[in-house]
């Protein structure tokens, strides 16, 4: 409570030699005022230690303008008055604001003097110091076309960026509005702190977390995609420059229209690299449609693959993409030309792959939630349509997903949060339920409902290995409540395909996983030691016991394995045990065998 600590100060101070000593003197006000500011002055160049002609003063409006905003919080209808305990209250409230402004300054030297020319914008009333002073460095660090026109520079740029990052994250903490939750609940200490860092503050900090964003991004596409101690085309580093204009100034990475604005940038610059390498598409193979491997060129300049070539030129002599002659003479050859260009582009593709991970990981599910409409178009990236299952790439319609990396990050992040959850297995339900309509796809329905069983049995093991933090018990209980969980729905999922199936298959598989970490060498041991265990071992007998579900078994002798340095002999040997003996019988052995 700032008021009665306020009052505390000043009953201790007063009461002291020191200030019985000067208690008479302050009874002249002018004299008093006097006095506070040359203490304000002498206390702050101890304790803040200013590096640059200018900066105390700085420093000085901005602990005067918190002190009347202190004032009319605590007094309303009192004149301000200044003195050495409301000195020591006010610099307390403001000391972490004020070593951030302090580290912009020994940033950005410079900053000091800029600040100076804008004095008479600082006095608004309230403390705006340091996020004017974050405002003018996140300006001063647009990137310019020297910043990035050779990779020494980029990499100047780039650490200049990164200098900056530390003080944006306790300033954001700093100047956390309150909820409204919390104001409409009387929460005191939450209007104080609505009150001392007032709308400008915020204001001014939401602007710069928007130039922060905007920066932080393109330094992430130069570290992607022209990374240091690499030669880059030109074009390539003027890309970044692209990329920052596509942004624009009311950038939102939890709405559709800035992602839509990255897939965009993220395409034109596939294409741009595409046409700047070679005449025609060199992403995939125009005879078989797959990604381009072992590049043939035709005299026409058409390309296709290797092994495409040799079977369509065994029986004609014809282009198969314009049909003109390629000539008595032609071979079928790879192109080193083609190879060269194919590695460039794929190595960019790669490249803006990576960048769109972090970014996704950063800005649209790091720092809050993505909407209802982005949750939708996350989910377009992980199942497209109900006819085919492309990989999601920023350069769309460019190849089967071989090694779905992006669409698994994503689908484990949104089923990651708990806000969203519903939402994502509606979306999840819905193309479930058009793609049982489509026999001719079933590898297609197949691939899907893997993708999805592997990424909710990856969060599905989050949540275990959470549990054990509060202690291996309890890691076993949780997994003992999900089997039994299941074993409660399983029997509603026969000869079915949804969601709540595959989300059973997910807990089942993580559940089992975690048990059979507890079924190893020191299995008797653990049986003593966690009550929790024989009952969770004991669902996992009756789940398996099904004849229709011997995979499940199968799964579980597979886990034992895996986790036991020494083999499948030694799991034999372990499972002749009464409380184990189900998980092996002898044909299980067999097929266990042929699976490993």
């Amino acid at each position: 409570n700032p008021s009665k600590a306020l009052v505390s100060l000043r009953g201790v101070f007063y009461s002291s030699p020191l200030g019985q000593l000067l208690k008479p003197t302050f009874e002249d006000r002018k004299i008093k005022n006097e006095a506070a500011m040359n203490y304000l002055n002498d206390f702050l160049h101890m304790m803040y230690k200013p590096i640059v002609e200018g900066e105390l003063q700085l420093i000085s409006d901005a602990v005067l303008a918190t002190a009347v905003k202190l004032q009319q919080s605590l007094y309303e209808n009192e004149e301000f008055e200044l003195d050495i305990p409301f000195i020591h209250l006010t610099y307390s409230l403001v000391q972490a604001r004020l070593i951030n402004f302090s580290e912009l300054v020994h940033a950005v030297p410079d900053l000091v003097q800029t600040l100076l020319t804008k004095r008479d914008q600082l006095d608004v009333g309230e403390m705006i110091l340091d996020v004017v002073a974050l405002k003018c460095c996140l300006e001063q660090l647009e990137p310019r076309r020297e910043d990035l026109k050779n990779a020494n520079s980029r990499l100047v740029w780039c650490n200049r960026v990164q200098c900056i990052r530390p003080i944006i994250q306790v300033m954001k903490s700093l100047i956390s509005r309150p909820s409204q939750q919390q104001l409409g609940n009387g929460d005191s200490e939450a209007r104080f702190i609505a009150q001392l860092f007032g709308e400008r503050s915020v204001h001014h900090l939401q602007n710069c977390r928007i130039m922060w964003i905007r920066l932080d991004v393109v330094r992430m596409f130069i570290e992607h995609t022209c990374p240091p101690g690499q030669s880059t085309h030109p074009t390539s580093a003027n890309n970044a420059f692209l990329l920052w204009t596509a942004l624009g100034e009311n950038i939102d990475f939890s709405t559709v229209h800035t992602m839509t604005a990255i897939e965009r940038f993220l395409k034109s610059r596939s294409d741009e690299m595409r046409e700047r390498l070679i005449r025609f598409d060199i992403s995939r193979c125009e005879i078989c449609k797959s990604p381009l491997h072992d590049p043939v060129q035709m005299p026409c300049e058409h390309i296709c693959c290797m092994s495409c070539a040799k079977g369509w030129f065994h029986k004609h002599n014809i282009c198969p993409m314009c049909r003109k002659e390629v000539g008595g003479d032609f071979k079928v050859k790879i192109s080193q030309k083609c190879r060269r260009a194919l590695e460039t582009y794929n190595s960019f593709r790669n490249r803006c792959k990576s960048f769109f991970m972090e970014l996704v990981s950063v800005y649209c599910f790091g720092e809050q939630l993505p909407n209802p409409d982005l949750v939708q178009k996350f989910i377009g990236y992980v199942i497209r349509d109900e006819k085919r299952t492309e990989d999601f790439t920023p350069f769309g319609g460019q190849g089967i997903d071989v090694t779905p990396v992006i669409r698994s990050y994503i689908l484990q992040q949104l089923l990651a949060i708990k806000e969203r959850e519903k939402e994502v297995y509606k979306h999840l339900e819905e193309y479930l339920h058009r793609a049982r309509g489509l026999a001719e796809q079933g590898e297609h329905l197949i691939e899907v409902c893997v993708l999805c069983v592997q990424c909710m049995e990856d969060v599905e093991t989050v949540k275990l290995l959470k549990a054990k933090g509060g202690g291996e018990n309890v890691q076993i209980i949780l997994a003992s409540q999900v089997l039994e969980r299941t074993l409660r729905t399983i029997h509603g999922h026969q000869n079915s395909l949804n969601i709540n199936c595959l989300r059973d298959i997910a807990g089942i598989r993580a559940a089992l996983d975690v048990l059979s970490t507890y079924l190893g060498d020191d299995f008797a041991e653990n049986v003593k030691r966690f009550q929790a265990l024989r009952k969770c071992l004991e669902t996992a007998k009756y789940l398996c016991s099904d004849s229709s579900r011997s995979v499940l078994q199968l799964f579980l002798l597979k886990q034992l394995v895996r986790h036991d340095p020494n083999g499948i002999d030694a799991v034999k040997e372990r499972c002749k045990r009464t409380e184990l003996k189900w998980i092996m019988p002898p044909q299980l052995e067999v097929m266990l065998f042929l699976l490993l």
